[in-house]
Order: C-alpha cells, then structure tokens, then sequence
C-alpha cells in the first residue's frame, strides 16, 4: 500500500517499496504473491518502464491464474478480475503518459479494462473503487482528446462523490478537476465542486460528529485543491 501511495509523487522510492514487498512476499500464498507483483507492476508504469511493467504484469497474471480461492486470503476478497484489470487500466493510463507514440494503442487497451468497473451502475460493493478508477478512466479519455466521453465520465463520477468515504479519490477527482478545468464546461465543473463540497456520508457523520483530524477540506476556485485540518506531524488519514 504504500509504494502506490507513493507513485504519484515519487515513482522510483514506489518502486524500491513494491519491489520490497514482491520479496518479503515469496512464501506467501499465491494470491498474495499476485497482489504484491501487481503493485510493483504499476510502479515501474509510474517511471515510465514499459518492458518492467510488462514483465511484472505477465507473471502477476501467470500466477492469478494458479491460484486457488482457498488459498487466497480473506483480505483479499476485492481482488476481483474486474478489480484486477482496472488496476492494469490504470497502470496503462500512466504509461500512455509517457510514451506518446504508443499513447493511442495504451489509451484504448485502459479504456476497455477500466469502463467495466468504473462506470458501474448496478454494485454498490465498490463504490470506492469505482470512483477511485473512474477517476483515470477521465484521465485517459482526456489523453486520447475524447472530450465528450471524458466530460460524460466526470459527470458521473461526481455522482458518486457523496457515498464515498475517502480522502484519497476526493483528491484524486479534486486533482483531475484542477488539470482540466479548461476543457470541462461551467456545468460539470460545478457539479465536481458541489459534490466534493458534500459531507460524508451519514452513517461517517454519525459515528465523527466533527470531521477526523488530518482530513482534507476541498477549497473551490478555478485550480481545485484540497487543505489538510490541523493535526499533528504523524496523522496520516484513511484512504
């Protein structure tokens, strides 16, 4: 977890830490094995090394497909095969970033991985992920310039924003609002503010009356951002 949670700002310290795990990972079960490779798969995409990607990618697949489901462990239940291709959607957006050539090729095989679980409309059990890949589908409809699809993806994803409980894809859909508020009309851009301005949803409001230290506040305005609340040096929020 947290080599991606370093791959946005810092792709090779993901690496170093997925490449950690993948090793402390070798006597563990198969499915494990799989989850640590995926993620050192999407770190090599983060820098921008296609031949690591892919070989990381092909034995995280190779050995998916000889795990057992009663080998796999409980915490891994979301590890769906709609899970699992959205993250390599994802993977493909990062990689489509920086290898223009190939951008068109990458962009399509992302798309086709990521709608699935993205734009979901009937399972509830994965909001988060939803919005969470949801978020680089948008991404990637804007890299390819399909701009009526990626604003049609935005619109929705502000849609979910209310039932989400996560810190992390409202920054994510805050960050996306910010880089391309250019290209989204006054209707969508509003809708992403109204929906990240929400507050938790119920049940979270209920059990923390006032919002948790270290959360993020969302700040309108044309560059979209998120301020942490005060809280002390070592708080670090749910994602």
């Amino acid at each position: 977890m947290l080599a991606y949670q370093m791959v946005p700002a810092n792709p090779a310290e993901a690496v170093r830490l997925a490449t950690a795990a993948t090793d402390a990972a070798r006597s563990c079960a198969t499915a494990v094995r799989a989850r640590a490779l995926g993620r050192l798969a999407t770190a090599h995409a983060a820098a921008g090394d296609l031949h690591a990607y892919q070989t990381a990618a092909d034995v995280c697949r190779t050995m998916l497909h000889r795990a057992q489901p009663e080998d796999t462990p409980a915490d891994l239940y979301y590890y769906t095969p709609r899970q699992r291709s959205a993250a390599h959607g994802d993977a493909l957006v990062l990689l489509a970033a920086t290898y223009p050539p190939h951008a068109r090729r990458l962009l399509t095989q992302a798309t086709d991985l990521l709608t699935p679980l993205a734009m979901t409309d009937t399972d509830d059990t994965y909001r988060r992920s939803a919005l969470l890949h949801g978020v680089h589908l948008a991404r990637a409809h804007l890299l390819a310039h399909d701009r009526p699809t990626a604003i049609a993806t935005i619109d929705s994803l502000a849609q979910r924003v209310p039932d989400v409980q996560s810190v992390r894809c409202r920054s994510m859909l805050a960050d996306l609002r910010g880089t391309a508020h250019r290209h989204l009309p006054t209707a969508t851009r509003e809708a992403v503010d109204k929906a990240l301005s929400t507050a938790w949803p119920t049940p979270h409001r209920r059990a923390l009356r006032s919002p948790p230290r270290g959360t993020l506040t969302y700040v309108r305005g044309p560059t979209a951002t998120l301020t942490r609340s005060p809280c002390c040096t070592t708080c670090i929020p749910n994602s």
